[in-house]
């Protein structure tokens, strides 16, 4: 049972989630108007319910999260944007610099990394 609620929670992910191919997410991550100049973006793995793209702008590194609500599966953008903006004023996570339906531009953070717990 778990592995065909997983295969369906993939194909719902992979089918409305993050209903862009990678290079339909390239081109939208570059077009987005928080941009200062010329830009070269390149995917990023690991994404299940959304794309992640490095974009390069101005010498400075950016990630851009591309993703629908899912909430079936209790992924809400809405609230991912919220938990960043906190984090953010918690001096924990990069900060969100630009944000509009189903994306989110985060700065990479170049602050050491927290000690893994003993």
């Amino acid at each position: 049972l778990l592995s065909i609620q997983c295969q369906k929670w993939m194909y719902r992910a992979g089918k409305a989630g993050v209903s862009m191919t990678p290079q339909e997410a390239i081109v939208r991550a570059v077009s987005l108007t928080c941009w200062s100049g010329d830009v070269t973006a390149a995917p990023l793995v690991g994404g299940i319910t959304n794309h992640n793209i490095l974009v390069h702008d101005q010498g400075k590194k950016y990630v851009v999260r591309l993703g629908q609500d899912i909430p079936e599966h209790m992924v809400m953008r809405w609230n991912e944007l919220a938990i960043s903006r906190a984090a953010q004023a918690s001096d924990v996570a990069p900060a969100v610099v630009h944000s509009e339906p189903a994306v989110m531009v985060l700065s990479i953070s170049t602050a050491p990394h927290l000690p893994r717990p003993i």
